[in-house]
């Protein structure tokens, strides 16, 4: 399973910052794959933490459909794009 997957699938089930990455999955560059997951058009919220002086982020899925994301589904059939002035009907 490729890091990104494994990443999107944690925040499915949650919050996860750098250190549980790396502890979990091994995972050295979070904040890449978070750049990634971003480019493919999921929304990934990040809240920065501050304790004993220092800070990290902490990453967050959005709430959004279950479903791909939009980009990855233009193509198959699932949008649809109207002329202004075409009837629906």
């Amino acid at each position: 399973m490729k890091q990104k997957d494994l990443v999107l699938s944690h925040l499915r089930r949650g919050t996860i910052t750098s250190m549980e990455a790396f502890q979990l999955y091994n995972i050295t560059r979070l904040a890449d794959r978070i750049f990634v997951l971003r480019k493919d058009g999921w929304k990934i919220s990040t809240k920065t933490i501050k304790s004993n002086g220092k800070s990290f982020a902490e990453y967050r899925l959005e709430r959004q459909d279950e479903q791909a994301p939009v980009q990855n589904m233009v193509g198959e059939g699932s949008l649809r794009v109207f002329s202004e002035r075409q009837e629906l009907f």
